[in-house]
């Protein structure tokens, strides 16, 4: 059964954003966000620069490398962190539990 917010935002774009957005001090390679949200990298290059393009994360390049993280200025971040919180966080925090 799929989460409320993989209806809402569809499944990559809903393990990106909640990946992010539920730690968001944190900045992540493609690899290693690609492993947590459980998404292929090939499809998760799309999400980002698309996540990116509209200020919901920040893209940095450090060397070869590109990090992203969730962009704490957007003026939806804590609309959209708190909807994922509801919605798909849950499900983390039990899982971790």
């Amino acid at each position: 059964m799929s989460s409320l917010a993989a209806q809402l935002l569809g499944r990559t774009r809903s393990a990106v954003l909640g990946t992010l957005f539920l730690r968001p001090e944190v900045s992540l390679d493609v690899r290693e966000l690609a492993r947590l949200a459980g998404v292929s990298a090939g499809s998760l290059h799309r999400e980002l620069r698309t996540l990116s393009e509209v200020g919901l994360l920040v893209r940095q390049e450090i060397g070869r490398q590109v990090y992203y993280r969730a962009n704490q200025a957007s003026p939806v971040f804590a609309e959209l962190a708190g909807l994922l919180r509801k919605t798909s966080g849950l499900a983390d925090v039990l899982r971790e539990a």
